[in-house]
């Protein structure tokens, strides 16, 4: 079921984006019915949560990496979060691509009016990476992970489901954050259909990288249906 996060005791029946919930103190606004003026924005999604629910039949090295790889989406969301719960904006984590047969997933949705914005979440070592002809390396070795094309194919997918529903979206500049435990060099890399950014800097800029206005309430049903 949908995940709303920051609640506390249940009350009475609600209905929130046409998605009935209990009454609730939903991120500090209590809830008691179906008028909620000065709503502020929300959470939906679990970060991580098909990283944690696959870790349990990989292998142990696979296991690890996956347990890293959440770690990381938790540290994303806790910004994300953070600034959702400040403003109008809402944003969702763990959603699948909508499209046959793809089987990867979006990381984070940030909707804000009519704009989304799609985010994948990396843990990465630090270093010095840059990108030709497509290829990216970390110094002199190779690193095939920089290039995987997940959020080309997340724009292509989200994109199309939005208007086969009839709804205009505008789906922004997609981000790559990244954490590491090291300094990243990334000056000449080029990430496919991204922009790149670590970590720190997307906790330090996140009022300016995620706009605050209040998400279009079709945009986030449509989305909502996406959840894993």
């Amino acid at each position: 079921g949908t995940c709303f996060q920051g609640f506390s005791a249940p009350r009475q029946r609600v209905e929130l984006l046409g998605v009935e919930l209990l009454g609730v103190e939903l991120l500090g606004v209590e809830v008691l019915g179906v008028e909620v003026p000065g709503l502020m924005g929300y959470v939906l999604g679990r970060p991580g949560g098909s990283l944690s629910n696959s870790s349990s039949w990989l292998g142990a090295g696979a296991q690890e990496q996956a347990k890293v790889g959440a770690n990381a989406e938790r540290k994303t969301a806790a910004v994300t979060d953070e600034r959702a719960r400040a403003t109008e904006a809402v944003v969702l984590h763990d959603l699948r691509i909508p499209l046959e047969g793809y089987k990867a997933n979006v990381d984070h949705v940030w909707v804000s009016g009519n704009s989304v914005i799609i985010m994948d979440t990396k843990q990465w070592a630090g270093g010095f990476y840059w990108t030709l002809f497509g290829k990216t390396r970390l110094g002199f070795k190779a690193v095939p992970h920089a290039d995987k094309r997940t959020i080309p194919a997340a724009v292509n997918g989200i994109t199309k489901y939005l208007a086969d529903r009839g709804i205009k979206a505008k789906v922004s500049t997609p981000l790559l954050v990244v954490w590491s435990k090291n300094p990243i060099s990334s000056l000449f890399y080029r990430p496919a259909g991204a922009r790149f950014v670590s970590g720190d800097v997307f906790k330090r800029d996140a009022v300016r990288m995620l706009p605050g206005k209040k998400a279009d309430v079709n945009i986030v049903r449509a989305l909502e249906e996406l959840l894993n």
